[in-house]
């Protein structure tokens, strides 16, 4: 299974060069490690939730059902009601 932490760490040390702070980096790793080990978490795919979020609201708001916007989002209806819901 994939290491997800770690690969996070290497592509930020890649990117940040060789002045990255590497004892930071470390003592980052096993304060999520401490949290979150043993964890199974949930890594959403989408970067951008908020505009994601928008875009179903509107969806709703112009009259498509539950449904519909479900499945253009790849969500279940229920996921797309408590989006809706939370919009106030």
């Amino acid at each position: 299974m994939a290491d997800p932490i770690a690969e996070l760490l290497a592509r930020l040390r890649a990117r940040l060069g060789p002045g990255v702070d590497v004892t930071a980096l470390g003592e980052v790793e096993r304060e999520v490690r401490s949290r979150w080990g043993g964890q199974w978490i949930y890594v959403s795919a989408r970067a951008d939730v908020q505009a994601r979020n928008s875009q179903i609201i509107t969806a709703v708001l112009r009259g498509e059902s539950l449904r519909e916007v479900a499945r253009r989002f790849g969500l279940s209806r229920r996921q797309v009601e408590r989006i809706v819901s939370n919009a106030g």
